[in-house]
């Protein structure tokens, strides 16, 4: 029996997709399924030359119809099933999905951008997520994007549901602090692909000085941790979200100066946000941060440097011996080197690292975190098949992770995707160990139109 979950009922964007969809379905009816001839479209084009308001884009010489102009052009729709099995055993299907995604952008006015981000996915049966649901298929909706923004001047505005990326790692998350992310399936999923949109307001300034840039949040979201039956199931996960609701202490908000010099830059930012680890307590923390960029050659260094207060770490208290959560501030530090001799192949190497400041014993989490991750990327058969392999060494309680993926596009609609996993989790204090037997290969299949 299909069941649709609360959040395909509830959540804003679903309202967002009704309307577009209904208003494809009205299109429908008064065309009769009939693109508009060209005598209506020099009717339409007479007119709106008569008129006040012009649109260059749509009312060109080669006159389009409404549908293009305003559906299918600006539509672009991605149909993808994605399949993964466990290795080692209890071996097993662990993903079995399938997903509609529509992205849809558009000026309108002449300075009035729209953009949408919407994907809805089908996880079936044997997939873990319907297991934890206990249906036979589980539907669910995930917005990424969805807010409209307009330009005064060097002034640009955003409003609407948004990521937002603070950071420059590809591959850790120091200063990238305001998205929250999606770790119902721990590091099987990209951080690109993990982060959650909010609704929010941006602002960004261009001037000579630099660029600024502002966030401010009114209600602020938290990650998403694995449920309880699902194959990434832990102690996370009956843990309850806080109450999400308007109020002026949970505002969340920060600002970033960016400065380019030739293929160079450096940013320096300042927000103030409630902790997106939401299985504690509800935490506000303030960060400073900084962040380059620096260009040479075949070389790219990159760094990013972040003092956090009040962060929240497991403890046990010395007397009584009972768990507790203390807060303590953190210095965190990532820097990488990137290396691009040629259009195809692509290495880097970063080193992250997090500090705790006024460590104790009693605190249950190493006073330096290290970890070291390493990237290699190479393009082959005229760059239609490239190959990655990712490696994360981590220093403290000693363990290794390895991600191979290769990716062949077979046109320009299709795409295969293979990948494999091997976590190597050998150290049980070790944040991971719990997956130490998360062995899978997967494999993704992408059309789009």
């Amino acid at each position: 029996m299909i069941k649709l979950s609360q959040s395909l009922i509830f959540k804003p964007a679903y309202k967002v997709i009704l309307g577009i969809l209904l208003g494809i379905f009205c299109l429908n009816i008064n065309m009769s399924g009939q693109i508009i001839d060209d005598d209506i479209a020099l009717i339409i084009t007479d007119s709106i030359n008569n008129s006040t308001f012009q649109d260059d884009e749509i009312y060109s010489k080669e006159v389009s119809s409404f549908w293009d102009s305003y559906i299918s052009k600006p539509m672009r729709i991605t149909l993808t099933h994605e399949i993964s099995s466990k290795i080692k055993a209890p071996a097993g299907i662990i993903n079995n999905r399938s997903s509609v995604q529509m992205e849809y952008s558009k000026l309108f006015f002449n300075n009035i951008y729209f953009q949408l981000d919407t994907k809805i996915i089908s996880y079936w049966k044997n997939d873990h997520q319907a297991k934890a649901e206990d249906k036979d298929i589980y539907l669910r909706q995930r917005l990424r994007e969805a807010f409209l923004q307009s330009s005064f001047g060097n002034t640009s505005v955003k409003i609407g549901y948004q990521l937002l990326i603070w950071g420059e790692s590809d591959l850790v998350a120091i200063t990238d602090i305001v998205s929250p992310r999606n770790y119902s399936e721990i590091f099987f999923i990209p951080l690109e692909e993990a982060r959650i949109s909010q609704a929010m307001i941006t602002i960004d300034h261009f001037s000579r000085i630099g660029d600024w840039s502002c966030f401010f949040i009114p209600i602020p979201d938290y990650n998403e941790y694995a449920k309880s039956g699902s194959e990434y199931g832990s102690a996370l996960s009956d843990s309850k979200y806080p109450n999400q609701k308007l109020n002026n202490k949970d505002f969340e908000y920060g600002i970033k100066w960016k400065k380019t010099f030739n293929r160079s830059d450096i940013s320096i930012m300042a927000a103030s946000t409630i902790d997106n680890n939401h299985y504690t307590n509800k935490q506000r923390f303030n960060m400073l941060g900084t962040t380059f960029n620096y260009a040479k050659k075949v070389f790219l260094l990159k760094g990013e440097f972040a003092i956090k207060s009040s962060q929240n770490f497991p403890a046990i208290d010395k007397i009584t011996y009972s768990g507790k959560v203390v807060q303590k501030n953190t210095f965190e530090s990532s820097l990488s080197l990137e290396y691009s001799p040629g259009a195809n192949f692509t290495s880097s190497i970063e080193h992250m690292q997090i500090k705790i400041l006024g460590w104790n014993r009693e605190i249950q989490y190493p006073n330096n975190n290290n970890t070291l991750v390493l990237n290699l990327g190479n393009k082959f058969l005229h760059d239609d098949l490239s190959v990655n392999l990712l490696t994360y060494y981590f220093v403290t309680n000693t363990a290794f992770f390895y991600a191979l993926k290769a990716s062949y596009q077979w046109n320009d609609r299709l795409n295969f995707m293979f990948s494999f996993f091997y976590p190597d989790f050998r150290n049980d204090k070790n944040d991971y160990y719990l997956y130490r037997n998360q062995k899978q290969v997967g494999f993704n299949v992408r059309y789009q139109f």
